[in-house]
């Protein structure tokens, strides 16, 4: 807790982003080091070690997860079909000690970059993903504050623009427009509902507007068969996306992050 209220009154704001300025302020000290960059794309819980589903805090897509359990989430726009690209915290470490080893009897200064992902090598689908999370939280119902078990309906998929807009135009633009005539006919008593309610319709309105790993791959050839490749595992081939969501990642969020 102290060293994220360090982080914050300094501008970041967490410790993450806060080690990794710290980080870059030190090679600037240090031309001639050698530096190795790992660029880790969606980062889920541990795979393997220390042990499966640890995780801390809530990451990117984990949001969803809990927004969806909750019965807060009804609709996402995606496209079903499209890739996830994520990868488990300890692949991500294990990728680090890797390319350290290799390259600490490198004498050359060259910058390498290793993009450590599993869509090239182990692709999975966001349909797969949501499904997997809507059968998991069906027989591992998330709890009101009452601990009753909130059940969760079938997530809409808006796989369009159009759909997208369609969508908001029906459920909620006539909401917002009784809001707004409220608000209007009660002088401004309903202000502040009305500006939040505009504000985060008009942010997830501009949200929905809008990478190679040869190096890695190369990387895992140059361990191959070696010591290091039985101690860091960083392939994604190796995880069965199937047991890995419903057994372990969902599981791990479950029990480290909303205990």
């Amino acid at each position: 807790m102290m060293n994220v209220i360090r982080a914050m009154l300094h501008g970041w704001p967490n410790t993450y982003v806060f080690t990794k300025a710290i980080g870059e302020m030190l090679l600037e000290n240090f031309e001639k080091a050698k530096v190795v960059i790992i660029r880790p794309t969606i980062v889920t819980s541990t795979y393997k070690e220390p042990f499966s589903g640890w995780i801390e805090g809530l990451r990117t897509m984990d949001s969803i997860f809990v927004a969806y359990g909750k019965g807060k989430l009804k609709f996402f726009a995606g496209d079903p079909n499209s890739t996830l690209d994520m990868i488990p915290g300890d692949m991500v470490v294990n990728c680090m000690l890797a390319a350290m080893a290799v390259h600490s009897n490198h004498h050359h200064h060259n910058l390498f970059i290793y993009h450590i992902g599993s869509s090239r090598r182990n692709p999975v689908k966001y349909a797969e993903v949501t499904s997997l999370m809507q059968r998991y939280l069906t027989q591992n119902p998330l709890l009101d504050s009452g601990g009753r078990a909130i059940k969760v309906a079938q997530l809409t998929v808006l796989s369009s623009m159009a759909s997208f807009h369609n969508y908001i135009a029906i459920h909620y633009l006539p909401f917002l427009q009784i809001l707004k005539w409220t608000n209007m006919m009660c002088c401004n008593l309903f202000e502040s509902i009305y500006a939040n309610a505009r504000r985060s319709l008009s942010a997830s309105m501009r949200l929905t507007e809008f990478f190679d790993d040869v190096n890695t791959e190369n990387l895992r050839r140059m361990i191959k068969g070696s010591n290091t490749e039985v101690m860091l595992d960083f392939d994604p081939k190796s995880i069965q996306w199937d047991g890995y969501f419903v057994n372990t990642h969902f599981k791990g969020l479950t029990k480290y992050v909303l205990k």
